[in-house]
């Protein structure tokens, strides 16, 4: 059967050839054969200088590249030039590396392909087919002419014309061959040491033999560098670790804390990850370190529970040398220091307290004195100190000094001025208008003796130069003292104050809010109020309550009355549509539907007169033209009239209920205001009377 095979793409070949010989048409472009074989020994610049001046076009370049016409990947430098013309285009392919023979390859068109294939004997070829070509093969000496046809491929190689040196493309070929089998045979021997260290790694690794089997994967590491290889000494690292650890772990346990250090610290050498470690490491100096702390802590103890304090100090501080973050030691310390420090005080601070009671004072100042010397800040000491300076002090000027009651009975002072303003308060509430106008003189002596009084009063309230008289001898006035001694104080109170009352009427429209029968200086506060409400429109009523006391002016302001609009506006109405709505809607809405109403009720009379009148001159009418003219007359003005009053009458009763309605929606508007109004007047502003 490949016999039969070849012998008919033989003859096919055969046919192929004898039709080139007698192909008639103009091949001058194409290639000859012995331009190939000169281009495949010629140097690149050569060659390049016959194509270009044979017309072919530079087409790019490509370093080390392979390509499959040989079916082995060599690496060659690739040139190409085209050529377009109809009848001899096609690829010229030039593979060149240094110190070796060229290799070119000829993609023609099928004419230039035939017309070379006719230059070569047919008896010396050598043809074979493939799957996919016909290959035509010629030799001349160590050069290699191909002939390649592929089959139903119609791309540029379809006919390629092949030039090499088979020689040297063959040896090439054969040395790649052989590294690349070295190559193979090293592959597989170094592939058989590296599973061989990885199956010893992982037979001691199973034996719990960590360290030996840490070294066959280290040798394997050394082979190939891998996840896997990297992942096993990974595994030995934290096997020999956790060993080690283990062995710290049960050391530890035994409260060997030494020798447990000892090999956690080597553990430390052959672990990644140290945060255990490190904190066993730490745990186990403390517990080193505690057991040392422990045993002085003791003894400093033992010290200070018998009150021998100096020593157990000593020790406290021995502690601090061997941990510095100790806080129950610097707590110690502190104790020990302050019970040292307080029984120094204490000795001192007896003897100054005696010299105190005794009223020996420059004795006691010196002693206190001593205390700051030791103890800056010594509250007990400092008052003491501060206590005596001003004994003394007030003993130098209490013969001579009338003191401000103000200052030294200042809560007591306040005490009284509130009484005195809670009073006046009530009598301001409980009265319209009045005035109190008073000068009251608060004196005590150096014996505590009170002889407060009040020195001139004006009033309009009966009775109270009686009730003031009472108050300053109820107790709340206490004698000025200080360090057990009477002072001579005084203190010197003026009171004025007067007030009425007035009521102030606002109206609240459309177009403002509107005074009337007061002016106050409160009305942007009372605006202010009105602007507030959800529905502000209608009459206020508010009582306003001046006061000035000690020149001082404020005032109290309250809502007493408010009304607004309702229902009833519906008489204003009934009587004119439109007045009624300028009622309920405070002058915002009601002119036009006045207006209106006025014209149709006046449209409707007017025509209707009009009517009458021309009615009368038809039934007088003697001619047929004036009879159909006011005929017509009365007949268009008693429609205008009917249309006109029934326009009229419809703004009357569209008004009427309009107005009821939206009187009533005024009332639920204004309903929280007015309830609010029923349990009592609303307080507005209250600027109760100060001292200042």
């Amino acid at each position: 059967m490949k016999n039969t095979g070849i012998k008919k793409l033989l003859s096919t070949s055969l046919f192929i050839f004898c039709i080139a010989k007698g192909y008639a048409q103009d091949n001058s472009g194409c290639l000859l054969k012995h331009q190939l074989i000169k281009m495949q020994s010629s140097s690149l610049d050569d060659i390049r200088m016959f194509l270009n001046n044979e017309g072919w076009s530079f087409d790019g370049a490509k370093s080390n590249q392979s390509y499959n016409y040989f079916d082995y990947p060599i690496n060659y430098n690739i040139v190409l030039w085209e050529k377009s013309s109809y009848y001899n285009g096609g690829n010229i392919f030039l593979y060149t590396s240094a110190g070796k023979p060229n290799i070119v390859i000829y993609q023609s068109n099928s004419s230039c392909f035939n017309s070379l294939l006719q230059s070569f004997n047919a008896n010396k070829a050598k043809t074979n087919i493939d799957n996919d070509k016909l290959v035509t093969t010629f030799k001349e000496s160590n050069i290699t002419i191909e002939f390649r046809e592929y089959k139903n491929d119609y791309s540029s190689k379809q006919f390629s014309i092949l030039v090499y040196n088979s020689t040297a493309l063959y040896q090439e070929i054969q040395i790649l061959k052989e590294q690349a089998e070295v190559l193979k045979k090293a592959e597989v021997e170094q592939k058989k040491k590296y599973d061989n260290a990885i199956s010893e790694g992982d037979v001691l690794f199973s034996s719990s033999k960590f360290e030996d089997a840490k070294l066959k994967y280290l040798s394997a590491l050394e082979i190939e560098n891998n996840v896997l290889v990297q992942s096993k000494i990974e595994l030995c690292d934290k096997a020999i670790c956790e060993k080690l650890i283990s062995k710290g772990d049960s050391l530890h346990n035994a409260n060997q804390y030494e020798k447990a250090l000892s090999v956690f610290t080597e553990a430390k050498g052959c672990s990644k990850s140290l945060l255990s470690l490190q904190e066993r490491i730490k745990i186990t100096e403390r517990k080193i370190l505690d057991g040392k702390i422990n045993t002085i802590q003791s003894k400093a103890d033992l010290y200070f529970n018998d009150k021998k304090y100096d020593l157990a100090l000593n020790n406290y501080n021995s502690i601090l040398l061997l941990d510095k973050s100790n806080v129950y030691a610097s707590e110690r310390i502190k104790i020990t220091e302050r019970r040292i420090l307080d029984g120094k005080i204490n000795t001192i601070q007896s003897k100054a307290d005696l010299y105190f009671n005794d009223k020996k004072y420059d004795l006691a100042l010196e002693n206190y004195n001593s205390i700051l010397l030791l103890d800056k800040s010594n509250v007990y000491a400092s008052e003491r100190i501060k206590q005596i300076l001003e004994i003394k002090n007030i003993l130098a000027k209490r013969s001579t000094t009338v003191f401000s009651y103000k200052i030294t009975n200042k809560n007591d002072l306040i005490q009284f001025q509130n009484l005195l303003l809670d009073d006046m308060k009530l009598q301001i509430n409980k009265n319209k208008e009045g005035f109190i106008n008073l000068n009251y003189l608060i004196s005590f002596d150096t014996l505590g003796n009170n002889f407060s009084a009040v020195k001139n009063i004006s009033t309009s309230l009966t009775g109270y130069s009686t009730y003031l008289s009472n108050i300053s001898q109820n107790g709340i006035l206490k004698p000025a003292s200080d360090g057990g001694y009477f002072l001579a104080s005084k203190e010197n109170l003026t009171l004025d104050i007067k007030w009425s009352t007035d009521k102030a009427a606002y109206k609240s429209k459309s177009k403002g809010i509107f005074q009337s029968e007061y002016t106050s200086q409160n009305q942007s506060t009372i605006e202010s109020f009105i602007n507030r409400q959800s529905f502000k429109y209608g009459k206020y009523i508010f009582e306003i309550k001046d006061k000035e006391f000690n020149g001082k002016h404020s005032s109290d302001i309250n809502l007493v009355k408010y009304k607004t609009v309702g229902p009833k506006a519906v008489l204003f109405s009934m009587i004119m549509p439109g007045m009624g709505t300028l009622k309920v809607t405070y002058g915002k809405k009601g002119w036009s539907r006045f207006t209106c109403f006025l014209l149709s009720s006046g449209l409707a009379i007017g025509s209707k007169l009009y009517s009458n009148a021309q009615y009368k001159s038809y039934l007088s009418a003697t001619s047929q033209a004036d009879i159909d003219k006011y005929y017509n007359n009365a007949n268009m003005s008693h429609k205008i009239a009917l249309v006109s009053g029934g326009i009229s009458a419809s703004i009357y009763l569209y008004d009427i209920i309009w107005v009821i309605s939206k009187g009533a929606k005024n009332l639920k508007s204004s309903k929280p205001l007015r309830k609010q109004l029923q349990q009592g007047p609303v307080q507005i502003q209250n600027q109760p009377i100060t001292l200042q």
